[in-house]
């Protein structure tokens, strides 16, 4: 039986976060980030 395809996603962040990720994305002093959404908020 195949497992649902966010437990596939769980395995991997763990993994990640295991081996020292801190986040996900852009970093927090992003500019062109910042800006972009600001202009959308």
């Amino acid at each position: 039986m195949n497992e649902p395809y966010y437990k596939a996603y769980e395995k991997r962040y763990q993994a990640a976060f295991f081996a020292g990720a801190e986040r996900w994305g852009h970093s927090p002093d992003d500019e062109v980030l910042y800006n972009t959404l600001k202009s959308w908020v």
